[in-house]
């Protein structure tokens, strides 16, 4: 079967689970189903963007004249983000630009009676982490002054109109922006929060797309499984990653897009909210219970649970508590949006409980990461219970003299998400084999 098919299968499967209960016959089968179809379609859907972003990239470099390689396709995370004509660079005429979302390619336009198939000679390359775009009173309406730092020089790009130069001005700074310390995706979560100075305890993206959702997201039907649409997403990305997020109108922002801004984040953390080192132990434990005779062994597994919640870092343990009680406020609302504890598991799983490296073999696994975080959700009250009581006993049983971030109570999320389940064990979920 072609491989974007699995895509489509994966999204029919989650609207049949969406309208099932745990009470019908082969339901068990279905979540699995469900849940491993996932993890296969974001493992897919990913190959497939990488391909097609690789694609695109290689078609422009076999427009371009070069001397010597230019490796434009061996940065996988490299985008292409537009080309055009420039009327000067530096002293020379007929030029043209390239840029990337990590360079900027100078070269000299050839027209189309010189090739048929090449677009630009190759003069330069540009890295933009190096580049600082200055104001100079020298300067015309139409021109922009670069500056590169290593090694030390400027060039100048001047345009055949001010609309021109305004097109490339805005689409510079957006990229140079970017290297200047703005970026929040793909970015740790400690240098985040530091970059905003700690202003608040989760990165602000994380609290704003949750206020937007509390008001107007939690009836919608599908809520975080529903995907928005990708061109808004993107642009909504973009903002946030040049500092642009003041600009972003959030009343007119359909609630599907601001789920898929916030699992995006989430998805993009370079270390997940469950670091990796955590993956092993997780399932081992979840393996563990699954085998369990009965379900009295569920407390000592729930216990052990929330043992790897207290080892997070501090800032990963507070994003951990403001996601699962928001989690839990929108499981409230479930019998309208149709996002029950069990069908927001397969949509976060994946994105905070993931190995080092994806295969197919972890993939399989995804049954087991999905029922581990079910879990959390469904006894998230207890497992806070329990975290308090262990560093309760911690303060205890040592010397006040050697602290650590564990024998403490990490600072809570923000007070604007309490936890809306009330604190009760419930029924425990193990994965049910086929």
């Amino acid at each position: 079967l072609p491989m974007n098919r699995i895509i489509k299968y994966e999204k029919g499967l989650y609207s049949i689970l969406c309208y099932s209960v745990p009470e019908d016959p082969g339901y068990n089968d279905l979540y699995n189903a469900a849940s491993m179809m996932g993890k296969m379609a974001q493992f897919i859907d990913n190959s497939i963007e990488t391909s097609s972003n690789r694609a695109i990239i290689l078609a422009v470099a076999r427009r371009v004249e070069s001397e010597v390689p230019l490796g434009l396709v061996t940065n996988a995370r490299r985008v292409f983000i537009r080309e055009g004509t420039v009327k000067r660079i530096g002293e020379k005429k007929n030029g043209y630009l390239m840029l990337f979302s990590d360079l900027l390619l100078t070269g000299e336009h050839l027209s189309a009676s010189s090739s048929q198939h090449l677009t630009m000679k190759h003069w330069k390359t540009i890295d933009l982490s190096l580049i600082e775009i200055v104001n100079s009173e020298k300067s015309t309406k139409n021109e922009i002054f670069i500056k590169i730092s290593n090694p030390e020089e400027q060039i100048t790009l001047r345009f055949k109109s001010s609309s021109e130069k305004a097109s490339w001005l805005a689409d510079l700074s957006t990229v140079v922006e970017v290297y200047e310390q703005k970026k929040v995706f793909g970015v740790p979560l400690s240098k985040v929060l530091d970059l905003e100075q700690r202003q608040q305890p989760i990165p602000s993206i994380v609290s704003q797309c949750m206020r937007v959702l509390e008001a107007k997201g939690l009836n919608a039907e599908g809520i975080f499984r529903v995907p928005g649409d990708a061109s808004v997403i993107s642009r909504l990305k973009r903002l946030y990653d040049s500092g642009k997020s003041a600009e972003i109108n959030w009343d007119k922002t359909d609630a599907h897009d601001v789920a898929g801004l916030m699992k995006l984040y989430i998805r993009e953390l370079p270390t997940p909210l469950f670091p990796f080192e955590t993956f092993d132990r997780l399932m081992h434990l979840q393996r563990g219970f699954d085998q369990a005779y009965d379900d009295s062994e569920f407390p000592a597994y729930l216990h052990q649970l929330s043992s790897i919640v207290r080892d997070l870092s501090p800032d990963h343990y507070v994003l951990f508590r403001a996601l699962f009680e928001f989690l839990c406020r929108v499981a409230v609302y479930s019998e309208e949006n149709k996002m029950c504890s069990r069908n927001l598991a397969v949509v976060f799983a994946p994105n905070i409980i993931r190995p080092l490296v994806d295969t197919v073999e972890t993939a399989l696994l995804s049954p087991q990461i999905t029922v581990t975080v079910k879990n959390f959700i469904d006894n998230y009250n207890q497992i806070i219970e329990n975290i308090n009581s262990m560093n309760t006993q911690s303060v205890r049983t040592k010397a006040p003299s050697s602290p650590s971030h564990q024998n403490r109570e990490p600072s809570p999320p923000p007070p604007s998400y309490q936890p809306a389940a009330s604190p009760v064990t419930r029924r425990p979920s193990k994965t049910v084999s086929s």
